[in-house]
């Protein structure tokens, strides 16, 4: 791979472009080639259904896979028989709580007991997680299951008026531009996707107008990308007074804070959409047309485990339609807010306003207790171009900001003012400046980053996992 890389690098930018779209083609035929037009067709139908009828429809399928994972997967088939659990006994989703919660761990420890005993005869395709909070996982999936939740992904995008097709700018965390480059053009075409694939690493105040001028003549109507750039790029926007409309902004991946959803809505004159996944497939949600997130149940069955922080709560879930490598009961080790008893939108099932802390640590007071959701922290932070929250010890926390050029003192002073309204004399807070805040490995930025093992979340998840544990 670095070989690739080191190759691409080297070619001129019309090359890049074609080795792109050329990659993007194979993409493209794995999401949404052979039956996917089919899969599509079902997930929209199903998008009509009541209540009753989805209960339904993920009942026959939680037992379904509950009996192929008790007859065709290693890891399954022991823990079911364990607790003297027969096949027959598996009637629906009711029966998941049957067996453990499962962790990242312990598939990444056991990864080939997770595998059906038919999966060298099944269509497959191989897939990753970026491994935000800390070691990714490569693991398999049908390729239908794969295509079903591109599907449902697609089901919201289309709610929301976004059409298959659509021209796209898109702000993600590939290295789409070699980092050495300082001449424009900051962005690649990846014209199979109809996507121009935005650098996000070449973002400066030196560089934007390059960005905007690219982004004004393209006219695309569609925006998407990390909350994180989008909302950096947004800023600039603001600051420079120039117009940049789009007709929708998108975001995903990282959890987007309500400032930055202020931010994204003002520079462009749209409203921002957020969905969440998982690679692995155990847990989505579908903004709505009233700002709210609904889990996908015709397609996954989603659990929230009380977290320690009052009003939250982790994500764990089921993917109901991967026979492959089923993870049933999967913690996915992110947040999300207590559930909702209903929506403006009237639709059924389960439904939160906000997944809060994805992927984020936590922060330890001296007394112990755990602060999370501190994005409401830089709500009124309208001179901070990005911030990170950064704990080595407990009862003291270093932010890191990326200031904006009329930062003053008076910013500090109301920064540390929010964090003393939520902590009180029980955390101390330095300010640090930075140019820029460093990412993982697939472009997100941490909002808060613990090397306290009592904060950070891969160590929560692993504990809560285990006091869980039938």
């Amino acid at each position: 791979m670095a070989l690739l890389e080191g190759l691409y690098d080297k070619l001129p930018a019309w090359s890049q472009n074609l080795g792109l779209s050329a990659y993007g083609a194979w993409v493209e035929r794995q999401r949404y080639g052979g039956a996917f037009s089919k899969i599509l067709k079902s997930v929209l139908d199903r998008g009509h259904w009541s209540g009753e009828q989805i209960a339904r429809f993920q009942h026959e399928r939680a037992k379904s896979l509950l009996r192929h994972a008790h007859a065709k997967v290693p890891y399954y088939k022991k823990e079911l028989g364990d607790l003297g659990v027969c096949s027959e006994e598996l009637c629906g989703v009711e029966d998941l709580a049957r067996l453990p919660v499962l962790t990242k761990e312990k598939v990444r420890e056991r990864q080939g007991e997770f595998l059906s005993s038919d999966c060298a005869h099944r269509d497959v395709v191989h897939l990753h997680t970026s491994g935000t909070t800390g070691a990714g996982l490569q693991f398999v999936a049908d390729r239908e299951a794969h295509q079903e939740q591109w599907a449902v992904w697609w089901r919201y995008r289309m709610s929301h008026g976004i059409k298959p097709g659509t021209w796209c700018a898109y702000f993600g965390g590939r290295t789409v531009v070699p980092v050495a480059q300082e001449k424009p053009p900051f962005w690649r075409i990846n014209r199979a996707a109809r996507q121009i694939l935005y650098s996000m690493y070449h973002i400066s105040p030196g560089t934007l107008r390059f960005y905007i001028d690219n982004l004004q003549e393209r006219k695309l109507n569609w925006i998407h990308g990390y909350p994180s750039v989008l909302s950096v790029l947004a800023r600039y926007v603001l600051d420079a007074g120039v117009k940049v409309r789009f007709t929708w902004a998108t975001v995903g991946a990282e959890s987007l804070m309500p400032w930055q959803k202020a931010l994204i809505e003002e520079a462009f004159g749209c409203r921002c959409c957020q969905h969440y996944g998982s690679a692995e497939g155990v847990a989505n949600f579908s903004e709505c047309e009233a700002g709210n997130l609904h889990a996908d149940e015709d397609f996954c069955a989603v659990e929230l485990l009380p977290a320690q922080v009052p009003g939250q709560f982790f994500v764990a879930g089921t993917s109901l339609v991967n026979y492959a490598m089923p993870f049933i009961r999967y913690h996915t080790g992110d947040v999300c807010s207590a559930p909702l008893g209903s929506c403006a939108c009237g639709r059924w099932g389960l439904v939160v306003s906000q997944i809060d802390g994805r992927q984020e640590d936590y922060i330890l007071l001296r007394d112990g207790r755990m602060l999370g959701r501190l994005d409401h922290i830089f709500k009124d932070a309208v001179n901070v171009l990005e911030a990170q929250i950064v704990q080595k010890k407990a009862g003291e926390a270093v932010v890191r900001i990326v200031p904006r050029h009329n930062w003053s003192q008076r910013d500090a002073g109301t920064l540390r003012e929010e964090f003393r309204k939520r902590a009180g004399p029980l955390l101390d807070v330095t300010i640090e400046y930075c140019e820029k805040l460093e990412r993982t490995a697939s472009g997100k930025l941490r909002f808060v980053v613990s090397s306290c093992p009592a904060g950070r979340l891969d160590v929560v998840v692993q504990e809560a996992a285990l006091g869980r544990g039938r």
